[in-house]
């Protein structure tokens, strides 16, 4: 069993002209950019011989780059709520309103409902500050199923929510590797080998990018940061 770990693309700022209409506060779509990361990191893992599903956030930017990754691999896309943003700051769900599973069906055709990632609760949002650890227990369970499933997948998710599931693999696996202050490149890979026997395969890899697809976010491409981030 391999389980890779992808962040979302570059997103659209909410103020940005490009967001669509539907896009509510907290929940922007990715940009072009974006959606060419999602593309690159899907032709990686194509690449690897990945084609079990991807479990991704319920947000819009996550379920986009699941789909970009999708179109490379041919997979299936389950909507995970356990993979939601951090809650970070008072208000920050304030006129939130995301999208139901069968809305998500809607827009994404190939998505499904999977034992792994449970019934997706409506609403699967939640308001109470969390913080780094709180979002590690909220996954933990989730994680711990998908390796006991034993089949490949991977998890599409926030910066977060990914560091949340490096921690619990690492913590698992590689204990004295476990640092919470990770970059947060979008769409950066890692990838567990856990099965017949534990190898971390690549954690935070951006080879798959080019030099102008590396952002953090809304932030615009910085070479220096790059570059260190490739050291």
């Amino acid at each position: 069993m391999i389980l890779h770990v992808l962040r979302h693309g570059q997103v659209v700022p909410s103020s940005h002209p490009d967001s669509p209409p539907a896009a509510g506060p907290g929940d922007p779509s990715i940009t072009s950019l974006g959606r060419q990361q999602a593309e690159a990191a899907g032709r990686a893992l194509t690449a690897s011989g990945f084609g079990g599903c991807i479990f991704s956030s319920p947000y819009r930017r996550a379920l986009e780059t699941a789909a970009g990754v999708a179109r490379a691999t041919g997979s299936s896309i389950a909507p995970t709520g356990d993979l939601r943003e951090m809650v970070m700051r008072e208000g920050q769900m304030d006129g939130f309103n995301g999208a139901d599973f069968n809305t998500i069906q809607g827009a994404f055709p190939n998505a499904i409902a999977h034992s792994m990632a449970g019934e997706l609760p409506d609403p699967w949002w939640t308001e109470p500050l969390e913080t780094a650890e709180d979002v590690v227990t909220r996954l933990e369970p989730f994680i711990i199923r998908l390796l006991e499933n034993d089949e490949d997948a991977a998890v599409v998710g926030h910066g977060a929510s990914v560091n949340g599931t490096l921690t619990v693999l690492l913590r698992r696996f590689e204990p004295t590797r476990v640092d919470l202050n990770r970059g947060n490149w979008n769409a950066a890979l890692s990838s567990f080998r856990i099965s017949p026997r534990y190898e971390c395969l690549r954690l935070n890899d951006i080879a798959h990018l080019s030099d102008d697809m590396v952002t953090s976010n809304a932030e615009h491409p910085d070479s220096e940061a790059i570059q260190k981030a490739r050291a």
